[in-house]
């Protein structure tokens, strides 16, 4: 998505950039659960002031970044259950594909002003666990992945409820990566959003089933037993109205374990002699409405001749949108096509300019396979130029695809910027403090040396007279006139060129993902059955399919685990 600026100096703006926006791979640090819980999201991140925003802007605009979250948290937890410890410990991991393409610019990048925050919502009083970890230096190997932690950073969860799910989300990401450009400390600012839910901890719900536990069988070697859960340990539960919501039969199912639901029992297979075979079942009794995603486009309102949208395009996956107009329907001349564009561009300039309705948006997104009619609601944002883009019907509370612009035809064109760009490079690639991107003549360490050196040369040469080397004396001259063009290139703001530039244009548009969506959650709870094996034959011990719950031979199994997750 990046797209390089300037040769040599800017490279390393560039690449700096684009290491931040690798996989940061969470690992955990001491353990507050036996099974800590991973969730890969997308996440998007943009500069936080205007300089870090007019760099970004030349590279496309916003970062489209995966987030990989291991989270140390309870997984399950009892109605008020006493205060738990969580803790989360991040880590940048830079891939060797990256770290090839910059250990010959920059072997060392500095990361400062770090916030890698978690917001935590639900049924407990914490509302987040603070990151803030002081700067780091990473050491970059041409070849090698560069990996770098922070933490742990740990927290409390305190007051906890009575029942629901706690959901732990990344609240505030924020980094500044310090660059060396031209011989100059460069700050850029990065913030980032993603959107999700990283882990959850279930406590259980009201009004989901409620389970006897524990459930201790014995059963005979390699057997089965059957254990009608529904008609002996399993009961209507009541929500936080005292309203008594029937369990749903239908929705028994094994979650762990070797075992399967058989005309609507569970069946826990056994092990050998001396064995204990476990199984989780789950049984809800409805389910609570999931979440339906929400992103955002944000079209330039600017309406100036030579600083204006024309058109764009939209894409979901593989699938384009139509054209969504920024000019009045009696206005528009030959629609833009990326092969006629460059052409057509003049044209637009004195036409007038007019932000699409949310209507027309909606249109063009419903024009896509994957949304179809009814798929989505855009309702006009807050502020000019921005829409809310509701996925409802069938798109409705589930994940959806990040939608991305495809194309964006504008006055200036786009493709003017990228040629600019393009051109500054060769007139920016060397210089003091990026270092020079050929050899220099006379093996000189800098412009200056060079500029000393070719001097004597040519000096040599006037002292000869008429007998001087005239093809190397005109050499000497054009090379003197290349290197007092880079030294006089070398002084110059390379952020203040970037924004210049930027400037003239008109801002891409850009979409992002304001809440994601997520699936509706089962109003359900867990229990486990744990089926032992005696050692030896047990005399009037249960054998074949079928086993009595809670009796072998007459008494009861001691020691057998209980397990109950909402």
């Amino acid at each position: 998505m990046l797209s390089r600026l300037f040769k040599a100096r800017s490279t390393r703006a560039a690449v700096a950039v684009a290491l931040v926006a690798t996989a940061f791979a969470f690992t955990a640090g001491s353990p507050t659960s036996a099974a800590p819980q991973t969730k890969s999201l997308t996440g998007s991140c943009a500069g936080a002031d205007d300089a870090s925003r007019g760099l970004l802007a030349a590279f496309g605009g916003a970062l489209a970044l995966p987030f990989t979250i291991t989270s140390d948290v309870p997984a399950t937890l009892d109605p008020e259950a006493p205060d738990q410890p969580i803790s989360f410990t991040w880590g940048i991991t830079i891939a060797a594909s990256v770290t090839s393409q910059i250990a010959a610019i920059d072997p060392t990048l500095t990361v400062k002003d770090l916030s890698l925050d978690m917001g935590i919502s639900g049924p407990t009083d914490t509302t987040e666990v603070q990151g803030r970890p002081g700067p780091v230096d990473i050491a970059i190997t041409g070849g090698q992945p560069a990996t770098v932690t922070q933490g742990p950073f740990t927290g409390t969860l305190e007051g906890i409820g009575k029942g629901g799910i706690i959901k732990y989300s990344p609240k505030k990401i924020a980094l500044t990566i310090s660059l060396d450009i031209s011989g100059k400390t460069t700050d850029v600012k990065v913030e980032c959003s993603a959107p999700g839910t990283a882990a959850t901890t279930s406590i259980k719900i009201p009004g989901s089933p409620d389970v006897v536990q524990p459930i201790e069988l014995e059963g005979t070697a390699n057997s089965s037993v059957s254990v009608d859960v529904l008609g002996k340990y399993v009961t209507d539960g009541t929500d936080e109205n005292g309203v008594k919501r029937p369990v749903q039969p239908e929705t028994l199912k094994v979650v762990e374990g070797p075992g399967q639901v058989v005309n609507g029992q569970v069946v826990v297979n056994t092990g050998a002699a001396g064995t204990t075979s476990s199984v989780t079942f789950e049984v809800c009794s409805g389910t609570l409405p999931g979440t339906n995603e929400v992103q955002t486009l944000q079209i330039d309102p600017t309406g100036e001749a030579f600083k204006k949208g024309v058109a764009l395009t939209v894409k979901l996956g593989d699938e384009v949108s139509p054209l969504i107009w920024l000019v009045p329907a009696l206005w528009r001349g030959t629609t833009p096509t990326p092969q006629n564009w460059l052409n057509t561009a003049n044209d637009y300039i004195l036409r007038p300019h007019e932000l699409p309705s949310p209507a027309d948006v909606q249109a063009a997104l419903e024009a896509l396979p994957s949304i179809g009619g009814g798929g989505v609601k855009v309702t006009a944002g807050d502020k000019a130029g921005l829409y809310n883009i509701e996925f409802v019907g069938k798109n409705g509370e589930k994940d959806i695809d990040s939608l991305a612009i495809d194309r964006y035809y504008s006055v200036f064109p786009q493709e003017v910027l990228t040629g600019i760009i393009d051109a500054a490079k060769g007139l920016l690639g060397g210089g003091a403090g990026g270092g020079p991107t050929t050899t220099l003549p006379g093996g000189a360490a800098t412009v200056d040396e060079a500029i000393a050196w070719v001097d004597l040369q040519i000096a040599i040469e006037d002292a000869k007279g008429i007998f001087r080397d005239w093809t190397r004396w005109g050499d000497l001259q054009v090379q003197r006139l290349d290197l007092m063009i880079k030294k006089g290139l070398s002084d110059i703001d390379v952020n203040a060129a970037i924004t210049a530039l930027t400037g003239l244009f008109s801002t891409p548009p850009q979409a992002a993902t304001l809440t994601a969506g997520e699936d509706p959650i089962g109003i359900c709870s867990q229990g486990v059955i744990d089926v032992s094996v005696a050692a030896a034959s047990v005399e009037g011990a249960s054998t074949g399919a079928t086993g009595t719950a809670g009796t072998s031979g007459g008494s009861s199994v001691a020691g057998a685990s209980l397990s109950l997750a909402g």
